[in-house]
């Protein structure tokens, strides 16, 4: 039971990693379009 608990956790974290990292690249992106569009102007 207990090791089932253990990788219900660790499932769960690596899940979590994945979805932030994905946000922190979307948000990367999205700030590196922004200063893209303030060189050009």
């Amino acid at each position: 039971m207990n090791g089932n608990i253990g990788m219900r956790a660790l499932s769960a974290l690596l899940a979590m990693l994945l979805v932030s990292a994905g946000v922190v690249l979307a948000v990367s992106a999205q700030c590196n379009e922004a200063s893209d569009n303030q060189l050009n102007i």
